[in-house]
């Protein structure tokens, strides 16, 4: 990596829910402040966990909230903080932070300008939501004509971005987690601290994380909730499971609705929100992922660092390292049947649970790491 010299970074980005995007950022953001002359700042949309935890790692943190100040407001006040921090390079996050911070660049200092993708693009929206199109053409428009690269986070991801964006104009770099921020953390969950153990009988635990919207598929999470009890008789092999979801969002009650109908409420506890989602991972014997879609879930990567054994169907970048069993084991099919049988295989064979966890956490080290992550942004700055 080259010499850096007094650069400064400005990242725009939403901030109004904590999820992977989010926390990359995080880590992208106090990685790359380690580096001399690096100055990184963050720009966000909204207060929330986001604001509090870049605040918390002395990182430069400016809020035009989004909720009290309009499109046009936000634009010209971005114009004006560009026009005097005179930032070299503009790196943004999500579609409406793409197409302000390009427009704003573009109307200013005419930096390097980026955006990072981190998931598959929702492009399928009908005439009815026309301000949707509209949003969607504005940031199509804006990374092909105002932006001089598009990241994307897997090689998967880059070759769906090919519809919108020649291949020059991606750059796929993977996302990084904090191995020394992991290593200090603890499996003290609160079914940890009070585990639901008798002396003849241990609790597995098995889990998902993330929001609770229709992507990320908790339906079919509760679904093999129900058929896993059908098809495993309670206290084999001397342990019961007990499902945890960790994380918050629209569709809470209607899932604890359907928990409730599929007879599970005593199986399932819903967390919420929690603060501390690496020590929550720690304290699973099995970490779920019945997304749809994905990009390269931080979730996971933080689970295989930490030595969680994963099962997924679409993992996205992920999924072929999932397909020789290092971090995590695939799925046969979408579907509750399928997750519920590739679990209690997983649980029932501790060697080949035991080789997945330590084939993940080498992965990790060599390929997923925030050092490596930030270096290559780094690089993609200076280039």
């Amino acid at each position: 990596m080259s010499e850096s010299t007094n650069l400064s970074v400005f990242h725009v980005a939403s901030g109004d829910l904590w999820g992977g995007a989010e926390a990359q950022l995080l880590t992208l953001a106090k990685q790359l402040q380690t580096y001399s002359g690096v100055h990184v700042t963050v720009v966000l949309l909204n207060h929330g966990e986001l604001e509090k935890r870049l605040i918390e790692q002395a990182i430069s943190t400016i809020v035009f909230d989004e909720r009290n100040m309009s499109f046009l407001s936000i634009l010209v006040s971005l114009i004006k903080l560009f026009n005097e921090k005179r930032p070299e390079v503009i790196h943004s996050h999500r579609q409406k932070e793409n197409i302000l911070s390009s427009l704003a660049n573009a109307l200013t200092v005419r930096v390097k300008c980026i955006r990072t993708q981190h998931g598959a693009p929702e492009f399928q929206h009908s005439w009815k939501q026309l301000h949707k199109k509209i949003q969607h053409w504005l940031d199509c428009f804006c990374g092909r004509f105002l932006q001089r690269k598009v990241i994307a986070v897997s090689g998967e991801l880059a070759k769906k971005l090919e519809s919108n964006f020649s291949k020059a104009h991606i750059a796929v770099i993977e996302n990084g987690v904090d191995l020394e921020h992991l290593k200090r953390c603890r499996a003290n969950a609160q079914f940890k601290l009070a585990p639901l153990t008798t002396a003849s009988v241990t609790t597995k635990h098995v889990g998902i994380v993330g929001r609770l919207v229709p992507v990320k598929r908790l339906d079919l999470f509760l679904g093999m909730v129900r058929i896993f009890f059908e098809s495993v008789e309670s206290d084999v092999d001397n342990h019961t499971t007990h499902f945890h979801i960790i994380g918050d969002g629209p569709l809470r009650s209607k899932l604890e609705q359907q928990a409730k109908e599929l007879g599970i409420v005593e199986s399932v506890t819903f967390y919420g929100h929690v603060d501390n989602v690496a020590d929550y991972l720690l304290s699973l014997d099995v970490l779920m992922m019945c997304s749809d879609h994905e990009g390269l879930p931080m979730t996971l990567l933080e689970a295989m660092a930490l030595g969680v054994p994963v099962v997924s169907h679409n993992a996205g970048a992920l999924t072929a390292y999932f397909e020789k069993e290092s971090g995590g084991v695939l799925s046969a099919a979408h579907n509750s049947r399928a997750y519920s049988e590739s679990l209690k295989k997983l649980l029932a064979n501790n060697a080949k649970r035991n080789a997945i966890i330590t084939s993940g956490q080498s992965t990790v080290r060599e390929t997923f790491s925030a050092v490596i992550n930030a270096e290559k942004i780094l690089y993609l700055y200076q280039s």
